[in-house]
């Protein structure tokens, strides 16, 4: 058996999972607990169906920044089970991971960490930096880490011996996402623009919880610039539910725009999801770049989206995953380099005006961000520590 930690899990971390039993070879048991205070994950799955095992563990939230949690059920699992090695979240805002790791690693039971491994809004200096040598001080610790992309493996190679690295891309279940594809394509877009009753030549879409990172009244600024040009056979869909979708709708109203397409949330895996990506033209994304990227991508949408060039400092609220990397500018989307509305429009009217991005978009996703791709760099690490010996 193979344990898992998640800190919350989410309907897309389920669906890999169920993939990754079929393929791994070994049973699987997810552990979890208490999820983030008021937090807009959208947790459910399909329990009848699902392929793995799950146990929720006691865990207590301090504030929304840190939780401990409790090993007590762990004994039992171990009594029951042959454990070939755990495979742990490697966040620092859990603060009993280190005393996690070494439970397992002293009953000779390997451990691989998952995560980014360093902060995403300074550069990496374990030396100068607590926090940063915090996260060497685990990291050293696990058998293996599996990091999200080529970028974070590169910077993570220059502090660790790079044997223990791993690449496994955080994406989507890209089986279900190419499937509903097919089947959308097969219908044809008109239709499904119909059926949805989007009335408008082209569409910009966002897909994502309404947070303040998301910065969705940026988004509603750049489309109320189309307008003020009359360019009105432009449309915007916006995907997702948050503490902010009210105040959002108002200061739509504010600014004199009543057709902007709120649909509510939705899981990532939805057909109804699918079907809005699927009839829109491009996705825009001024906030915090993730998955989004990739789910844009399957369908065939480009991405636009603010990414900061490596020399400059991060502004507040800057905090990109490592998924950002799988944005290429001006190849399946355009990169701005400042958050002033003018800089998206442009990037948008280009990509609207050029098929080539469409194209790019869906071949880089079906190349480089399956669920194929994702469990190959969890296999490859679960054979490394499996076959060395844990110290």
């Amino acid at each position: 058996m193979i344990l898992i930690f998640e800190q919350d899990l989410t309907h897309y971390r389920a669906s890999f999972y169920d993939y990754l039993s079929q393929v791994v070879g070994e049973e699987i048991l997810i552990l979890y607990g208490q999820g983030e205070p008021n937090s807009n994950h959208i947790f459910s799955f399909d329990d009848k169906d699902r392929r793995f095992k799950v146990l929720e563990i006691k865990r207590k939230w301090i504030g929304r920044s840190f939780y401990v949690q409790s090993l007590s059920s762990i004994s039992d699992v171990l009594i029951h089970y042959d454990v070939k090695c755990v495979i742990h979240r490697g966040a620092i805002r859990n603060l009993t991971l280190l005393r996690e790791i070494n439970f397992f690693r002293k009953r000779g039971i390997p451990v691989i960490l998952r995560g980014i491994g360093y902060s995403v809004r300074r550069k990496f200096n374990p030396t100068r930096n607590l926090i940063d040598r915090l996260h060497k001080k685990i990291i050293d610790r696990a058998n293996a880490y599996l990091c999200y992309t080529r970028g974070s493996k590169e910077l993570l190679d220059g502090h660790y011996d790079p044997q223990k690295i791993f690449i496994a891309v955080n994406t989507l279940n890209s089986d279900i996402l190419t499937s509903h594809y097919n089947r959308l394509s097969a219908t044809g877009k008109d239709r499904i623009k119909e059926e949805l009753n989007l009335t408008k030549d082209r569409y910009i879409i966002h897909v994502g919880r309404l947070t303040t990172r998301k910065k969705i009244s940026k988004l509603i600024d750049i489309y109320a610039c189309f307008k003020e040009k009359r360019l009105d056979n432009i449309g915007l869909i916006i995907v997702g539910d948050g503490p902010h979708k009210a105040s959002l709708q108002n200061y739509a109203l504010s600014k004199g725009i009543t057709d902007i397409v709120f649909t509510g949330a939705m899981s990532s895996e939805s057909i109804l999801t699918s079907k809005y990506i699927f009839s829109a033209d491009i996705m825009v994304i001024p906030g915090n770049l993730g998955l989004t990227v990739n789910h844009a991508f399957f369908f065939g949408k480009p991405v636009v989206g603010y990414v900061i060039s490596e020399d400059q400092r991060p502004p507040q609220n800057y905090l990109h995953g490592p998924e950002h990397e799988y944005l290429i500018d001006d190849f399946n989307g355009k990169i701005v380099r400042d958050e002033r509305v003018e800089s998206y429009v442009t990037a948008i009217t280009q990509i609207l005006d050029n098929n080539r991005y469409s194209d790019n978009a869906l071949d880089y996703a079906r190349n480089n961000l399956t669920v194929q791709e994702m469990a190959q760099g969890y296999l490859e690490a679960v054979k490394f520590v499996t076959t060395n010996k844990v110290t």
